[in-house]
């Protein structure tokens, strides 16, 4: 035998030893019987648009061809999430479009974990406006609903596909 070898084959063996009695203890994805409630959707924000006229000063370094008699800056308004679970607040967050240009969607993923049992979801996704704008083009997405949630349930909560108004919706999945 080489010099060494029997130091090695005895730290192989150990080490298989090793993984076949840890590979017997039992495993418990989720310790607990806690629910989620899983919210989960994406949204286009609602964009605004200032406009103004140009000054002298902007049109003097610019070629003739390429002037713009307005310039217009448009930005994705951002929205506010509020959820509460049995009255209590569980969150309350401005959410704002992402991407360089905060133009892209907006992706909306928030799990809750809860005890089983009877509870009352109230969630509210709408357009947040700047002081004195007027009101959104689309509906706020709301839902007010009262669950039952059974132990390592989750619970998906979406938008609802075939609401052209852009409602919410609640799709149970058992434990897996």
């Amino acid at each position: 035998m080489k010099p060494g070898g029997f130091g090695a084959t005895l730290a192989g063996a150990l080490l298989t030893a090793g993984l076949v009695a840890g590979s017997r203890v039992p495993w418990v994805a989720a310790p607990d019987d806690r629910a989620v409630v899983r919210i989960d959707w994406r949204a286009v924000g609602e964009r605004s648009e200032e406009c103004r006229e140009p000054t002298a000063e902007e049109q003097a370094g610019i070629p003739a061809h390429m002037r713009q008699s307005r310039i217009c800056e448009g930005r994705v308004l951002p929205f506010r999430l509020a959820v509460r679970v049995d009255g209590d607040p569980r969150a309350d967050e401005r959410l704002e479009a992402s991407g360089a240009q905060g133009d892209r969607p907006i992706i909306v993923f928030r799990d809750l974990e809860l005890p089983p049992g009877e509870h009352r979801l109230e969630i509210r996704f709408e357009v947040e406006h700047p002081p004195g704008a007027g009101p959104s083009a689309g509906p706020a997405l709301r839902l007010d609903a009262t669950v039952q949630l059974l132990p390592r349930q989750i619970l998906l909560v979406t938008r609802a596909a075939d609401d052209a108004g852009g409602g919410l919706q609640i799709v149970a999945r058992p434990d897996r």
